[in-house]
């Protein structure tokens, strides 16, 4: 229908214009500027430019949604987060949500802290540890993630013995000793970031974490050595 109507649009268009010029133009050359041949083709280009119109206009990218952590924004709820969080849920007590997911190749539970509201203040992965000889490289494989994602660390590792400072290869055993607090911190627009690894003598047994907390809510839980 819209093509017909084109066709009669343009004859018409083209009738008026050729009685205008009869004076210039002989009978034979207002016949064939008039014929519907003509009209159509004339109709055609101008479908063909509309559709190429169509083609040239630029693709409006997905518009991409930037979260404080994973898919969810400090404040949230323990409602908001476990309807967002994809991965295995584990539990829920103490203003805390527990999941099991893994990060850099290695398995964590992942932990989300609530306030007394209900509002999302830390986030946190807790790295199983069973072998004291993978403390440092395990350490290092989750120092080096984070270095490419948020760029260097602030180093603020404590040390209680300096006899092992200097030699790698003790590390592992100054950990196992209570001799140094491993922690590295990053901080973002929104978030604190916290990755630590020491021999927590409250829970009577080695620890090691990455903790993200925001920073409108900073001050309001215990992180890194605090955890001793």
């Amino acid at each position: 229908m819209k093509k017909v109507f084109l066709v009669l649009l343009v004859i018409f268009i083209v009738s008026g214009c050729g009685s205008s010029t009869t004076n210039i133009n002989n009978e034979s050359e207002t016949n064939t500027t008039n014929s519907p041949s003509t009209a159509v083709n004339t109709v055609e280009k101008l479908e063909e430019v509309e559709a190429q119109q169509i083609q040239e206009q630029p693709v409006i990218p997905e518009t991409i949604v930037a979260h404080d952590f994973r898919e969810v924004d400090w404040g949230m709820s323990s409602a908001e987060v476990k309807k967002v969080e994809s991965t295995i849920f584990e539990s829920e007590k103490d203003s805390k949500l527990t999941f099991r997911t893994d990060i850099y190749d290695l398995n964590a539970s992942l932990i989300y802290v609530f306030n007394p509201y209900d509002q999302l203040i830390t986030s946190k992965y807790e790295f199983p540890l069973n072998n004291s000889s993978e403390y440092i490289k395990e350490l290092r494989t989750l120092k080096q993630g984070l270095v490419d994602k948020y760029g260097d660390a602030s180093d603020i590792t404590e040390w209680f013995l300096d006899d092992f400072r200097n030699d790698e290869d003790l590390w592992s055993k100054a950990i196992d000793n209570h001799d140094v607090v491993f922690q590295y911190n990053w901080k973002t627009e929104s978030t604190l970031i916290t990755l630590a690894l020491f021999n927590s003598t409250r829970r009577n047994e080695i620890l090691m974490y990455i903790e993200y907390t925001g920073t409108k809510f900073k001050g309001t839980t215990i992180t890194g050595s605090n955890g001793l």
